[in-house]
């Protein structure tokens, strides 16, 4: 089989092209590692989990088990399902979140005052909405 020149350029420029995304993709894993704390932050997720005691030898680790109908309520195999044990739960979560308290003569607070705040909202601040507002 003869190469030609054709065949040559093909094959450089395919070589140029992923030679340039080994790079990219090297590139874009250090600086996930570099700023993987901020990532988790971010998306409320942790890179390991630790685990303590005993793991039941019966639990399968290793692939994931859809729950019944039986144990979430809501059939986990159709999109449908998910989008409402996902809604409901995101219900539930926020309900046990909320926290009502009694005024008594504190709010509004006074000009100057000090206000401790906890959670990631005490070093994590969220500025504006969504689409890259500051």
């Amino acid at each position: 089989m003869k190469i030609t020149n054709k065949t040559k350029n093909v094959a450089r420029g395919l070589t140029g092209i992923f030679a340039g995304l080994l790079a990219f993709s090297i590139g874009t894993t250090s600086v996930v590692n570099t700023y993987r704390s901020w990532i988790n932050t971010q998306l409320g997720t942790k890179n390991s989990i630790t685990v303590n005691g005993e793991v039941d030898p019966n639990e399968d680790l290793y692939n994931y088990r859809v729950k019944s109908v039986e144990e979430t309520g809501y059939d986990l195999t159709t999109t449908k399902g998910v989008y409402d044990y996902q809604k409901a739960a995101a219900i539930e979560i926020a309900s046990e979140g909320i926290v009502l308290l009694k005024n008594n003569q504190s709010l509004p607070l006074a000009k100057n005052s000090d206000v401790t705040l906890l959670g990631t909202a005490a070093y994590s601040v969220w500025h504006g909405g969504t689409m890259g507002s500051m």
